[in-house]
């Protein structure tokens, strides 16, 4: 037992499994090799404004596909907060499974800021939110495309911006798709 699920990963070794108990949880985490499970929807990761809920930092050498499953994921206020964002200063970190996982009340559901590319989500609803996915490449230092990512039964609804907002700088085009 822990006070936070950060601590909880920061006493973790590499590959665990920590398990998130029902109620509300307000933190900002950072996930690094370790595998966040909830226990369902009734795991609410509340997200106040101007933070993140998960921050994803690189997975390397082997890129494992670690998990973030079973659990909600909410704003406070839809004000300059990410459900899930990719490590803005890592282009390399991906390679995440994200299943059963609902999002709302966000600025930006998910946002991947230099490619982060290789993510597979699953079973996911996202909604009431302003973006449900912005992803953006990067051509320098290191270049990485911010496409090639899986999607299987999914519902994003009532979204005020774009759904899916996926700009790529590096020569692969763009893809903006509304609600």
């Amino acid at each position: 037992n822990f006070n936070s699920i950060q601590s909880a990963i920061d006493e973790s070794i590499n590959g665990s499994e920590i398990f998130v108990s029902s109620g509300s949880h307000t933190e900002s985490v950072s996930l690094n090799k370790s595998t966040v499970s909830g226990m369902g929807y009734s795991s609410i990761i509340n997200v106040p404004a101007d933070t993140y809920g998960f921050k994803v930092l690189q997975n390397l050498p082997n890129w494992d596909r670690t998990k973030l499953e079973n659990m909600t994921i909410k704003g406070i206020v839809k004000d300059n907060n990410v459900g899930v964002i990719f490590d803005p200063d890592d282009a390399v970190a991906g390679r995440r499974n994200v299943s059963y996982v609902s999002l709302s009340n966000l600025d930006i559901a998910i946002k991947k800021p230099r490619g982060s590319i290789g993510n597979t989500y699953e079973n996911m609803n996202i909604y009431e939110c302003n973006y449900g996915v912005k992803a953006n490449s990067v051509s320098l230092p290191q270049e990485m495309h911010s496409g090639n990512d899986t999607w299987r039964d999914f519902q994003i609804d009532t979204i005020a911006v774009y759904a899916f907002d996926y700009f790529d700088d590096t020569g692969g085009g763009a893809i903006h798709i509304k609600d």
